[in-house]
């Protein structure tokens, strides 16, 4: 004897009902919700384009910082070989 098979028909009969906005109030915040949640995307997504252009002006600072060292040690070592 065969075992039957759980899969799709299994979860869509436990899967909750969709929700039925029933008055226009409930419509009205769905969208003031639906609205929201696309304003604190953006809001997000702000916070993380800044995170990322710091530290992209970080690194390009600390990049050139340490291009001026090397050219001043190399310079440095010049001196010490014409002594």
């Amino acid at each position: 004897m065969s075992k039957p098979r759980l899969g799709k028909g299994l979860a869509t009969l436990t899967a909750p009902p969709p929700a039925v906005l029933s008055t226009s109030e409930a419509a009205e915040a769905d969208e003031t919700g639906a609205a929201a949640a696309k304003e604190y995307r953006r809001y997000e997504r702000a916070i993380l384009d800044f995170e990322a252009e710091v530290v992209r002006r970080r690194d390009g600072l600390r990049a050139e910082h340490l291009q001026n060292m090397r050219a001043i040690f190399a310079g440095g070592e010049a001196e010490q070989a014409t002594k």
